[in-house]
């Protein structure tokens, strides 16, 4: 690809179509993923991964995102005011989110993907599930910023109830 030759986006909207919907019981410790009927065939061989990357909306109430939020102040004091694309704070202009997630099961008849958590509210959009491939996403020796430098290596499943709560607050 020649990227000198690259012409500029014509458009400003795109459109996106949710799969389906992402479930969350906390108190009965119950997360999926529930597929729209026309997307459940899209799960046959899923249940050969042992986790799925989830990628949803995060917008909640913002289905049109926020285009002017491109700063963001994640709710550790040693973070201070952040770029917007330095953080997974929800408020940014295409709220688009991903999570790693274990999968439990997988009904491809049903449409149900059984997961062991997720930092989603329940509710949100489910727009694309990729399997999982070490190989791809895994990264060693991955650097952050300093102000993650409290932060462990890798959240035990499943994730702990208070970090995603302060997700949600803008991380």
């Amino acid at each position: 690809m020649n990227f000198d030759t690259l012409k500029p986006m014509k458009t400003s909207k795109l459109t996106l179509k949710p799969i389906g919907q992402i479930r969350v019981k906390c108190e009965q410790n119950r997360y999926w993923a529930e597929l729209e009927p026309q997307y459940r065939p899209g799960l046959n061989g899923l249940e050969a991964f042992s986790h799925a990357l989830l990628l949803w909306w995060s917008g909640g109430d913002m289905p049109e995102g926020d285009p002017g939020h491109v700063v963001s102040h994640p709710p550790y004091p040693q973070a201070g005011a952040q770029g917007t694309f330095a953080t997974r704070s929800p408020r940014r202009p295409n709220p688009i989110a991903v999570t790693i997630v274990r999968i439990k099961k997988v009904d491809a008849r049903t449409g149900i993907v059984e997961i062991t958590s997720v930092d989603a509210r329940n509710g949100s959009w489910l727009l694309d599930i990729k399997p999982y491939i070490p190989a791809n996403e895994r990264v060693l020796n991955a650097k952050t910023a300093d102000w993650m430098a409290s932060f462990p290596d890798h959240w035990e499943e499943p994730r702990p109830a208070e970090i995603s709560r302060a997700d949600d607050a803008g991380a």
